[in-house]
């Protein structure tokens, strides 16, 4: 449902459509740099969204920290100090 067929399948557009359209935006304005747009939606996608979803349902978090972490590390990752 999600994937496209064949092997190193994408997610379908549906699902990264809105997120595609952000990422040429900004990789076009120059506020971020972006590789492979199609493939940065794909993780992102799927980073966000399961990453959200097992920590509320297989760790119990309530959604506001499983959104706030999720969207924290996705967005800043882990840096250096």
């Amino acid at each position: 449902m999600f994937h496209e067929p064949g092997p190193e399948a994408m997610t379908r557009t549906p699902f990264t459509a809105p997120l595609i359209a952000i990422l040429a935006d900004a990789d076009r304005e120059g506020t971020l740099q972006v590789g492979d747009i199609e493939e940065a939606a794909t993780v992102l996608v799927n980073q966000v969204g399961w990453t959200d979803l097992h920590l509320r349902s297989g760790h119990r978090w309530p959604p506001e920290r499983a959104a706030r972490v999720v969207i924290d590390t996705a967005l800043h990752g882990v840096l250096a100090r």
